[in-house]
């Protein structure tokens, strides 16, 4: 099963905000201020997120991330701080 995480570096509020709802709506999971997960990727998740993304940011100066990462790595990820790991198991 895959992961699909976002992250993004958006300067307008409004925007920030709107593509904030658009990923939450789609099912994915907060994880920071900036960062969503999604666990078990549907199909055409990926091009829904990049075309949402598009509407709404700047390109001159806003990034959007959107990586696809096997859920092994999830588990595996070393998590510093408030931790989201229990059993051994990231449950974002």
């Amino acid at each position: 099963m895959a992961v699909l995480l976002v992250a993004y570096d958006i300067s307008d509020d409004t925007n920030r905000l709107r593509l904030a709802n658009d990923l939450l709506r789609m099912g994915f999971s907060r994880i920071q201020r900036s960062v969503y997960v999604y666990r078990g990727a549907y199909k055409g998740l990926r091009s829904r997120v990049a075309e949402a993304a598009a509407r709404r940011i700047d390109p001159s100066s806003d990034t959007v991330l959107i990586i696809t990462i096997p859920e092994r790595s999830l588990e595996d990820a070393l998590i510093i701080g408030l931790s989201y790991k229990r059993d051994g198991v990231v449950t974002l």
